[in-house]
């Protein structure tokens, strides 16, 4: 995890960046997950 942020609706963000190794490859990919009312995660990759 990289940073928590806070939106203005009270909703909890967090950055990170993964390593991911697969069919003999090791990609890096970052991402942002916002949590929801319900308290599930959404997770947006970029």
């Amino acid at each position: 995890m990289n940073s928590v942020t806070n939106n203005a609706d009270g909703s909890t963000c967090k950055t990170f960046t993964e390593t991911i190794h697969a069919g003999g490859k090791t990609t890096t990919q970052s991402g942002k997950a916002c949590k929801a009312p319900g308290g599930s995660w959404n997770v947006e990759r970029s």
